[in-house]
């Protein structure tokens, strides 16, 4: 477990590089509270062991589709309490045992089409107080399994069926 963060009063200033080429055995990082603005391009490869992510309050804008390379075995991420905008298409394509995943509290004002493409194992999904306006059935198309989806708080004035 690798655990790295700072009092909310004083984050710490951080960039995620490649310095997890050395940690094969890690099964959980911890990464709160540290200003990312990025991730960074397969920055956990190749965290084969990694099962939970949590990158929330870092002020991260914006996910790139190949951020999150080399989890294929990453069953949980936080990514809530950031300043996501939007994505590319299929950010969490590498996620493909992902069962839980957190994007609260962000910016996320529409989703992407295919923002949840390969998350078929996806259960749990966590939007609650983005500024969402409209939420379209096929923003949803690709998480079969899902079972319990929060969106409190948002703004919906739209939900089409």
């Amino acid at each position: 477990i690798l655990i790295f963060t700072a009092p909310p009063d004083h984050p710490n200033q951080v960039t995620i590089g490649r310095i997890f080429l050395e940690f094969n055995s890690l099964q959980e990082i911890h990464i709160k509270y540290s200003n990312v603005p990025a991730i960074g391009d397969s920055s956990f490869w190749p965290g084969r062991k990694v099962q939970l992510l949590d990158l929330s309050y870092n002020n991260i804008t914006i996910l790139r589709d190949t951020d999150f390379n080399g989890l294929s075995n990453l069953v949980a991420l936080n990514l809530s309490d950031n300043s996501l905008e939007g994505s590319p298409s299929a950010p969490f394509r590498f996620l493909t045992n992902l069962t839980r995943l957190s994007l609260a509290r962000n910016k996320l004002t529409k989703l992407v089409p295919r923002l949840f493409y390969r998350l078929e194992r996806l259960e749990y999904l966590d939007l609650s107080g983005n500024p969402l306006v409209e939420i379209e059935p096929e923003d949803f198309k690709d998480l079969k399994p899902l079972r319990e989806l929060l969106l409190n708080g948002c703004q919906l004035s739209k939900l089409h069926s």
